[in-house]
């Protein structure tokens, strides 16, 4: 693709466009190929693999788009706490410790106890509720073609 993307750009885009218009995602964007990839420790047990998907690159190309438009219009209606750090440009894991090992040390500075609890989600995306998703894009104002865009995305995955 990228040889050619002079060529395809337009049919790229055309696809893209009519996607958003109708509020529909196309299913063939997401069928992925799953293969398997070794992390660590001993070949030949299941849990020492991790699955990954390899997804079309049109999909891909839709998918940055749409996660461009989404950072512009969070930026713009300030709907994320300056404290959210995850998918957002310029921030980083570094600059959320960072942010709460200043917070950590102002509190002890100031004769105070620190107590944290800390979390491993393991496939933290797979416990995303869609419903509670699509409901709060709802609440952010998303138009109606963008909630059915997502639900679209989001069904049989």
């Amino acid at each position: 693709m990228k040889h050619c993307g002079d060529t395809i750009t337009a049919c790229i885009a055309s696809i893209i466009n009519n996607s958003i218009s109708s509020g529909i995602f196309p299913d063939t964007l997401k069928t992925a190929s799953v293969m398997s990839i070794f992390k660590s420790g001993i070949t030949d047990l299941a849990e020492n693999h991790r699955p990954i998907s390899i997804l079309p690159t049109v999909s891909k190309i839709y998918e940055r788009h749409i996660a461009s438009q989404l950072q512009d219009y969070f930026s713009s209606t300030n709907i994320l706490h300056k404290t959210q750090s995850g998918f957002r440009k310029q921030h980083s894991c570094q600059t959320s410790l960072t942010r709460l090992i200043d917070t950590w040390i102002k509190y002890i500075d100031n004769g105070k106890l620190i107590g944290t609890v800390f979390l491993d989600l393991k496939k933290a995306i797979d416990l995303v509720d869609h419903k509670i998703l699509l409901y709060k894009l709802n609440l952010y104002h998303f138009s109606p073609k963008s909630v059915s865009l997502f639900t679209s995305y989001l069904l049989n995955r």
